[in-house]
């Protein structure tokens, strides 16, 4: 079992109790864990005292567009509320309360969905192209741009672009060695030339904020970048062409274009571009390639729509 180092260490004693109680190879410990790792990786640096209902929508929305099934999403979901429950009311430290699971249903918000979920909510090559045009009007232009063009280009998860190194990039190969929390597992994913010019005049010319950093992509004064830096670079680029498609069930807007719809926007274009879907499984990192398949319905009703204009 791999080594975690847990940000919250009430988080720590509570699994340190449960491994104790009901042993650390026993079912209930492990999913437990893997719950609680998954959540730290999404609260990206987050307080857990902090955590507000939507932030655990969009924790469970996340888990969901990754192809999690909707049995395991919400398992994820009773790990976390117990979690809160056991520190408020077993341990009595009212600072994570009141339980910001208690006000969500797993159920209503998986349902509210169509059958392929979030995968309709692709940014196609011509939209990708719109928002870097976009990003022309904000500062670290050569940096965004470089992250939205990897982003689309190889089908990376936000948090793993994030926690990308530049020892795992191979400029040669064009490829990026990552590692992806939510598999617990490294992958390569490998870009098309189309990204070179953009990576070089970020690493070679414009990448000088913080030169001793290992990451690739560098915040304007931290070496790394938070997933509240990049969310804000797509928003900002999409802003011209994004859409409003609902709703949470706080009242928050849920927007067409997020980071995960240019992992969306990778998959079908590599599909229309006639890259197999194990190939395209294998990039994006899926577990089944049943999720995988969900992008080649996008595909057909693409034809449909052409042949009803012809």
């Amino acid at each position: 079992m791999k080594t975690i180092e847990w940000r919250d260490d009430n988080v720590a004693r509570y699994l340190d109790r449960l491994g104790r109680k009901k042993g650390t190879d026993s079912s209930t410990f492990l999913q437990a864990r893997r719950s609680c790792e998954l959540f730290q990786d999404f609260l990206d640096g987050g307080d857990l005292r902090e955590v507000t209902p939507l932030v655990v929508e969009d924790f469970l929305l996340a888990l969901r567009d990754d192809g999690f099934a909707f049995s395991t999403v919400n398992s994820r979901y009773k790990r976390i509320l117990r979690l809160y429950d056991v520190l408020v009311n077993k341990y009595e430290l009212p600072e994570y309360g009141p339980n910001p699971c208690d006000p969500i249903s797993p159920r209503e918000l998986i349902d509210t969905t169509d059958e392929n979920g979030d995968v309709r909510k692709y940014v196609t090559e011509a939209e990708k192209d719109a928002m870097i045009e976009e990003l022309s009007e904000y500062e670290y232009y050569v940096r965004n741009r470089a992250i939205i063009e990897t982003l689309w280009q190889t089908g990376m998860r936000q948090g793993e672009l994030r926690n990308a190194k530049l020892d795992n990039l191979n400029r040669d190969g064009r490829s990026i060695r990552i590692y992806a929390s939510k598999t617990d597992d490294w992958r390569t994913v490998h870009y098309r030339p189309a990204l070179d010019s953009a990576l070089d005049l970020w690493l070679d010319v414009e990448r000088n904020t913080h030169p001793e950093s290992e990451y690739l992509f560098v915040a304007a004064h931290s070496e790394r970048l938070e997933s509240a830096g990049i969310k804000e670079i797509v928003r900002k680029a999409a802003k011209p062409i994004n859409e409003k498609i609902g709703e949470t069930q706080n009242g928050q807007t849920r927007w067409r274009i997020s980071a995960h719809s240019l992992r969306h926007g990778h998959a079908v274009h590599a599909l229309k571009q006639g890259v197999d879907v194990r190939s395209v499984q294998k990039q994006l990192g899926h577990a089944d390639i049943s999720t995988t398949m969900r992008y080649l319905d996008l595909i057909e009703d693409d034809v449909k729509m052409a042949y009803k204009a012809f």
